[in-house]
């Protein structure tokens, strides 16, 4: 029984601790992200996630990314990731244009227009990082190219250019017109809290009970030994 509880108690209890830290941490990002300054331009040295920067540029016309499985509303699409040439410099941009649903027909590609004119767009700075992978990562050798994450080492592979290290969330999308639905966090740090003292309850409930099994079982033990007056 208490072989048992030595398991499961610490276990509960390290999962608690675990959500404490990601409530630290959740906390830590949105301070970042009320925080972040405003810079124009690219230029700026010791450039951090979530500042937020004006950029003037070209998108490129012909090539662009389609990240898959990107859901809104409950319809299946794609996030379109468009290379930006700054006036500043010759490295591209990671931008993220919006998003568009995607048709019944896996091999039917939506049909997206972007701008060729020169533009100016603000936004704040994020970094390209692995998500859910629900499919092979086959990149195949036409644009645009459906993606399942945004690897910037693969990306500046496929370009052959240097690319910047960030990935540019517009403040409004390029493609609908609407603010963007962006946030750093899904969850806020009090649901993390929330979860970790259910499962320091658990913990305290499961010690709990096992003491009073032990405990019953004391009793029923000595009764059978005929030991309980």
């Amino acid at each position: 029984m208490w072989l048992q509880a030595f398991v499961i108690i610490p276990l509960l209890s390290g999962l608690g601790y675990w959500q404490l830290e990601r409530s630290e941490h959740k906390a830590a990002l949105l301070v970042q992200w009320q925080q972040a300054p405003s810079y124009q331009g690219l230029k700026q040295p010791g450039l951090q996630r979530f500042d937020r920067v004006r950029v003037t540029g070209v998108l490129d016309p012909v090539r662009w990314f389609l990240l898959d499985n990107r859901v809104r509303q409950g319809v299946v699409g794609y996030d379109v990731i468009g290379l930006l040439q700054p006036s500043e410099g010759s490295a591209l941009l990671l931008v993220s244009l919006g998003w568009v649903a995607g048709g019944t027909d896996r091999q039917q590609l939506p049909a997206i227009s972007l701008p060729a004119a020169r533009l100016e767009v603000q936004g704040r700075l994020d970094l390209p990082q692995d998500g859910l992978q629900l499919a092979a990562d086959d990149w195949g050798d036409r644009w645009p190219r459906r993606i399942q994450q945004v690897s910037l080492e693969r990306v500046i592979t496929v370009i052959e250019q240097p690319v910047l290290p960030w990935l540019l969330r517009l403040d409004t999308e390029l493609l609908s017109g609407q603010p963007t639905s962006w946030q750093p966090v899904t969850l806020p740090p009090e649901r993390h809290l929330g979860y970790a003292v259910q499962w320091f309850g658990l913990a305290l409930v499961w010690l709990v009970m096992t003491g009073w099994l032990l405990q019953t079982l004391r009793r029923s033990t000595g009764i059978e030994d005929g030991t309980d007056e």
